[in-house]
């Protein structure tokens, strides 16, 4: 089956977006560290066949994307077990992408029933998730805060790169 136009599309900026954001620095506190990590970057990838694809976001076994063409339109399934990751993902898919989208505890994000003209905005969004379980912990660990709002800052700070980075 040939590849659907717009995932092919989709990956192209994906993959051009993600060769950029290896080459960005961010800093927590005067402290800079890489967007992503090599071994997460290393391991990205795009696969489509017909009307899927699937894209590997990380280096952690499962850490994938599956966005497909259903009967009711195109959905897409995020996989991760970090919490916080999972409540940024969906704040990114839900209020910047304007998507119907579930969490799900320890298991990720799934959204459904969406347009054609969302596919390239999901493919950006998807790559705000390599290594943002690293730079939620550098910043937990790094920012000068009180620890009670130290979590809040570090998941905004991620909604900030995406705003800064991907849009």
């Amino acid at each position: 089956m040939k590849a659907h136009p717009e995932l092919v599309r989709g990956c192209r900026v994906w993959d051009e977006l993600t060769s950029r954001l290896q080459n960005k620095r961010i800093t927590y506190d005067n402290n800079p560290i890489h967007f992503y990590s090599f071994h997460d970057y290393d391991n990205l990838k795009c696969r489509i066949e017909g009307n899927h694809a699937e894209v590997t976001v990380g280096s952690a076994s499962g850490h994938k994307a599956h966005i497909m063409l259903t009967p009711n339109g195109w959905e897409l399934q995020y996989y991760d077990t970090d919490e916080l990751v999972n409540e940024v993902m969906h704040k990114i898919l839900t209020e910047k992408l304007n998507l119907n989208c579930e969490k799900v505890r320890e298991f990720g994000v799934f959204c459904k029933g969406f347009g054609e003209e969302k596919i390239t905005p999901v493919f950006k969004a998807l790559a705000m998730a390599t290594s943002m379980d690293l730079r939620l912990d550098y910043c937990e660990h790094n920012v000068t805060k009180p620890r009670e709002e130290v979590i809040e800052y570090c998941k905004n700070r991620e909604l900030e790169y995406y705003d800064q980075f991907i849009v």
